[in-house]
């Protein structure tokens, strides 16, 4: 396995030239990214309504929450453009490599692209009428898990959104350290496990949950008492805001203080 000091030198370069790809590149590859992380989040829902309430209440989340962590694993293997996953970038922007307004530019493009897509797959899904699954069992538990999302207050939301990238960055960490596809997926499984199924925020896996929740509340007779909890005001100041704020901020804690400044610039000490 890789050493730390070569896990950051590779992050630098790897990070480098994703930047360098094409606009029609990293555009496919949002495509990609969000195909499978909406997939993989509806297969962890209807997961989750078979046991909801049958099984003890820990044992539920860990079934239900290790097939969500499956996406990781994908996108990494498969290939996408992940925006929790593009602010490594920051390290290349730290060591002067790429300038500030590419670093942001990147981070907004890629952020858009994965909320046009998981709502294109939202809508899709709602379309279909997954949501009306079991005798519309799966709508309760999307609305379990949405609305719990939205009933944290703003400083809940934050640090949820700093202690779910703490898991996320070590599962990133931790893969770029092997060398096989196998020791990779190993890697990734416990802490992306363990952060969805404490239910910490990950702001593009809630473009997934929140949109979904707005639809089943305003478009359907099953959840009518919802309306009010379910508004884009509620969405955007309750959870994506300040998710996506330290979703960001915590990776530049992370690189900068346990990794860029430990490995990169004392590495001869």
């Amino acid at each position: 396995m890789y050493t730390p000091l070569e896990i950051t030198q590779k992050t630098e370069e790897l990070w480098i030239k994703k930047w360098t790809n094409s606009f029609r590149r990293t555009f496919v590859l949002w495509i990609l990214w969000w195909m499978f992380v909406a997939m993989w989040a509806a297969f962890s829902i209807n997961t989750m309504t078979g046991m909801w309430g049958e099984l003890p209440y820990w044992l539920m989340k860990l079934f239900g929450w290790f097939v969500f962590c499956l996406w990781l694993v994908l996108v990494i293997l498969a290939g996408g453009e992940l925006f929790t996953w593009n602010v490594l970038l920051i390290i290349a922007w730290l060591q002067k490599k790429i300038k500030t307004n590419q670093f942001l530019k990147n981070l907004f493009a890629v952020w858009i692209g994965n909320l046009v897509w998981s709502l294109i797959i939202v809508i899709l899904l709602f379309l279909w009428g997954f949501h009306a699954l079991s005798d519309n069992a799966v709508w309760n538990t999307l609305l379990k898990v949405a609305s719990h999302k939205l009933a944290l207050s703003f400083t809940q939301a934050v640090v949820m959104g700093i202690l779910c990238n703490i898991f996320v960055c070590f599962a990133i960490w931790v893969w770029y350290s092997w060398k096989t596809a196998t020791d990779k997926v190993m890697a990734i499984i416990f802490p992306i496990t363990a952060f969805a199924a404490i239910w910490f925020e990950h702001i593009v896996a809630n473009m997934f949950y929140l949109p979904y929740g707005y639809l089943i509340a305003h478009f359907t007779n099953i959840s009518q008492n919802h309306n009010e909890v379910f508004t884009l005001t509620n969405i955007l100041t309750k959870n994506a805001i300040p998710v996506t704020i330290w979703n960001f901020l915590w990776w530049t804690v992370f690189c900068w203080v346990f990794y860029r400044l430990l490995f990169l610039k004392y590495k001869k000490d």
